[in-house]
């Protein structure tokens, strides 16, 4: 009877100290990959902010470029909320649209993505290439 209640004991503890373990594993790597896919969309989002960012400087925009960098534009709130700087430059920004918060918002949105502040110069980030549509008859 007494070899009955140990071995029951022992089952108990065993079973409850692998649920622990397991528990304490599934939330730790579930938290770390919730934190790769946060930063794999900060980076995305960096990628098509710099993809559109010569709507601010062309002249001539077509609705789709238009809608493109609204669209990214509008995706900075969410995915920057805990990022002060980012949303500080991004106000800025949204009220005057000048080559400085231009700057200011690539440099906070660089730095909150991970990345090193200069890995993009500030001439590069300024200076876009465009190429007009050609006409083929």
């Amino acid at each position: 009877m007494h070899d009955l209640i140990v071995n029951l004991v022992s089952g108990l503890i065993g079973a409850l100290v692998g649920v622990m373990g397991s528990l304490f594993v599934y939330s730790h790597g579930y938290l770390r990959i919730e934190a790769i896919e946060r930063r794999k969309q900060k980076i995305s989002l960096l990628d098509d902010l710099m993809a559109v960012r010569y709507v601010l400087q062309n002249k001539i925009i077509t609705s789709d470029e238009a809608r493109d960098f609204n669209r990214a534009m509008a995706r900075v709130p969410h995915v920057f909320a805990e990022h002060k700087p980012v949303i500080a430059a991004y106000d800025a920004l949204s009220v005057g649209i000048s080559d400085d918060n231009l700057m200011r918002f690539f440099e906070s949105v660089i730095i909150a993505c991970g990345l090193q502040k200069y890995s993009v110069s500030k001439s590069h980030l300024t200076r876009v290439m465009t190429v007009g549509a050609s006409s083929t008859t």
